[in-house]
């Protein structure tokens, strides 16, 4: 008994040294996404299918090496101050849905492009800032059919960053490619919650995953209850040696996946491109059943921007877009303004994304796109009951046949 007592003193003596040396030596500070992004237990971090979602209610300080900047998340799970879901009379509302670009990542959120736009639109505009941070085009489109009508927008937009996306809707495998070309939800989301972990923090606290859970809009118009306030892992908080050996633990992952992922990717290439375009087109075509003209704006990256010196971003995407526009979406590509902009100019220095310079000049092209779409509502007639525009069909057959 004695042996045991002194051994597991020195195990806690031990570890208490370490965290006293790493907290001097190697600090890790407590990374801000853990305060405001919920990525639910490790094991749903494993699983690509885990949904992620913003912690309502929490006001916080975002600070990497590149910024600093204030977070705040209503009690509906948006970076917006609160909104109602029934729109004010004499209001117009842009919608803005996407990833971490849509998001502001790293910017202040009057500075995000959305806010940039209806800034420059004036009343009656306003927008409503609905972008998270690792979403893909399943998880917007899975908003926009539990959540984001119930706003009642007068324009959706929605930015694609092909470079995650694509691979994000492909490995999270919640949709499918149907025989009919149109995007098809595997199955329920709640079940797929219920089978992976029993994890108490993914319970179904926030308004904003509880309908997506449903799988549909609530009949009333009822605002959410208090959100629970947010938690964090104890020990991610407060352990400066948890904290470094969660990012040794990521950092390796990351390193044997990264070979496995590319080979994935080329092999994989033309399912994910018909999932993304499948995908897009159901947007557009729930847009134009809300009668809701969409704006798709193109983000690309610093390397895009330094490699395309040749045909425009959006050439290397047409085959992905294409079912969209077929549907009356307006397609935005940004790299001719960010390019023009400028990439250090346009992009952090050492975090990927645009900085307030390139919100502001995305934001003035969105305002343009705004008014074009506002003033052709209703758009193209849609390309038939399939939802397969006529140049995609061989295409898709081709992906399909692959399949069986």
């Amino acid at each position: 008994m004695g042996r045991l007592v002194l051994g597991i003193a020195s195990t806690l003596v031990c570890l208490l040294v370490a965290e006293l040396a790493t907290r001097w030596l190697l600090p890790v500070p407590l990374h801000t996404t853990d305060t405001f992004l919920h990525l639910g237990d490790a094991r749903l971090r494993r699983d690509e299918s885990a949904p992620v979602w913003l912690r309502a209610g929490v006001r916080t300080r975002h600070q990497e090496e590149d910024f600093s900047v204030t977070v705040a998340v209503n009690s509906k799970g948006l970076r917006d101050r609160e909104m109602a879901y029934a729109k004010p009379p004499g209001v117009r509302r842009l919608l803005s849905v996407g990833d971490s670009f849509a998001f502001g990542y790293g910017v202040e959120l009057d500075e995000a492009f959305c806010k940039v736009a209806a800034a420059e639109l004036g009343p009656p505009w306003e927008a409503i800032n609905a972008g998270v941070p690792s979403w893909g085009t399943g998880d917007e489109l899975d908003f926009l059919l539990t959540e984001g009508f119930r706003y009642e927008p007068d324009v959706v937009v929605l930015t694609c960053f092909f470079e995650n996306d694509l691979r994000d809707n492909w490995n999270r495998q919640r949709y499918t490619v149907g025989a009919d070309g149109r995007a098809r939800r595997v199955r329920p989301l709640e079940q797929d919650l219920r089978e992976r972990t029993s994890f108490d923090g993914v319970s179904v606290r926030n308004p904003l995953l509880k309908t997506i859970c449903e799988r549909g809009a609530p009949a009333d118009a009822t605002e959410p209850a208090a959100p629970a306030p947010p938690r964090v892992s104890w020990w991610i908080a407060h352990s400066n040696l948890a904290r470094m050996v969660r990012r040794a633990i990521s950092r390796t992952e990351y390193r044997t996946r990264e070979q496995a992922m590319q080979e994935a990717a080329h092999r994989d290439e033309a399912e994910r491109r018909a999932l993304g375009a499948a995908l897009l087109t159901e947007i557009a075509r729930q847009c134009r059943a809300h009668d809701t003209p969409l704006v798709i704006l193109l983000m690309p990256s610093k390397k895009e921007l330094a490699w395309n010196d040749g045909p425009g971003f959006r050439a290397a995407y047409d085959d992905v877009v294409a079912g969209a526009e077929q549907w009356g979406a307006t397609i935005v590509d940004l790299a001719p303004p960010l390019r023009e902009l400028g990439i250090q100019t346009a992009y952090f220095g050492n975090d990927p994304h645009i900085n307030a310079a390139g919100h502001r000049a995305v934001g003035h092209v969105l305002a343009r796109a705004v008014r074009s779409a506002w003033r052709g509502r209703g758009g193209p007639a849609h390309p038939g009951a399939s939802g397969v525009p006529p140049q995609l069909g061989p295409w898709v057959d081709r992906v399909l046949g692959r399949r069986r």
